[in-house]
């Protein structure tokens, strides 16, 4: 994938790469991303001595990734 690029960066240092429309829509989106937690996935918090990992970090780029 190509263009504009949403990086978010979980605690626990998981990444995930989001293609977004433009830089302004993606900087919007980022702002409003922090805090989010981690979707789609089966999490044991372990009596609460594992968080679902949180958005810690969102940036925008210009750039390309190998979406296979």
């Amino acid at each position: 994938m190509t263009g504009v690029l949403l990086i978010l960066v979980y605690s626990g240092m998981s990444m995930r790469v989001e293609r977004e429309p433009s830089m302004e829509a993606c900087k919007l989106h980022a702002s409003q991303r922090i805090g989010e937690e981690m979707k789609g996935i089966v999490w044991d918090n372990m009596g609460g001595s594992a968080p679902i990992p949180k958005v810690l970090i969102a940036f925008c780029a210009q750039g390309a990734v190998d979406d296979k």
